[in-house]
């Protein structure tokens, strides 16, 4: 039988848990094991720096056995409620923290693109797909793929649609509108093809397929100055804006009701805020 008791809170008695279980069934002779993460670097209650993380990679842990009831988690499940000692063995195992995932939205497949939209692409093309590799990072709740042709071509496709959510058709407009107003020196991949069902339907771009990767994590510097530089060269290509002016809505003016907290924070003259 296997018990476990897990959770990121302390002081919340999860040790006490354990202990209880131990100590109100000695019987079954329990190997206890009490398992914590060294990567934070601290494993008191006071705050104090730990010595318990092995340095070499190859080493993700580190495994003692405990022989001492003690007033540690640990020690308190082989000294449980009374002093009892119920526990036949009891091990401490650090673990290395795991890199946390990828953060991610949930794309949809090219064929979730109505039949009717990739007949459409497919005819503006002059040659039908054969593949669409999706596209996993990101996050608008749409298609991201790339797209190979019977004639061997490539391209890039964005499409969403009304569902689920309403805004990113409105995102995909205003792409398709400003990287239409790009000039033809600025180094950014071309839209090809768009289709706007309109309010209530789906909106579709193409692009040049780019070929290329994400940059790696945790960044490099090398990679970092490529993507400075590139940055440094758009705002030169791009100064002046293309854009005419009071065509589209600026980044603030977009955001100006969305993350504006501290903002409001401030403003509020309540006396509740004050006290």
């Amino acid at each position: 039988m296997l018990v476990a008791v897990g959770g990121h809170s302390r002081n919340i008695g999860k040790t006490s848990v354990v202990a209880g279980l131990i100590c109100a069934l000695p019987q079954w002779q329990w190997t206890a094991m009490k398992i914590t993460q060294y990567g934070h670097g601290v494993c008191s209650s006071e705050g104090a720096l730990c010595d318990c993380a092995p340095t070499n990679r190859e080493h993700p842990y580190a495994l003692s056995e405990e022989m001492a009831p003690t007033d540690t988690d640990s020690g308190r499940f082989l000294a449980s409620i009374g002093g009892c000692f119920c526990a036949g063995r009891l091990r401490w195992g650090r673990m290395t923290r795991p890199p946390s995932p990828p953060a991610q939205g949930v794309r949809l497949e090219w064929l979730a693109v109505p039949e009717s939209i990739r007949r459409a692409l497919e005819q503006w093309a002059g040659s039908t797909v054969i593949s669409a590799d999706s596209q996993r990072t990101g996050f608008s709740p749409g298609v991201a793929a790339r797209l190979r042709l019977a004639d061997g071509r490539r391209l890039f496709v964005k499409a969403v649609g009304p569902e689920p959510n309403a805004e990113s058709a409105g995102m995909h407009r205003r792409e398709a509108r400003i990287v239409s107003a790009l000039p033809n020196n600025a180094p950014v991949p071309r839209l090809r093809w768009s289709f706007d069902a309109g309010e209530q339907g789906w909106v579709v771009l193409v692009f040049d397929e780019v070929h290329g990767r994400h940059p790696a994590e945790p960044w490099r510097t090398d990679e970092l100055d490529r993507v400075l530089d590139g940055l440094a060269q758009l705002a030169e290509i791009l100064t002046p804006s293309p854009l005419a002016a009071g065509g589209l809505s600026t980044a603030a003016e977009a955001l100006a009701t969305d993350i504006c907290g501290w903002q409001r924070l401030r403003n509020d003259q309540s006396s509740e805020l004050e006290r």
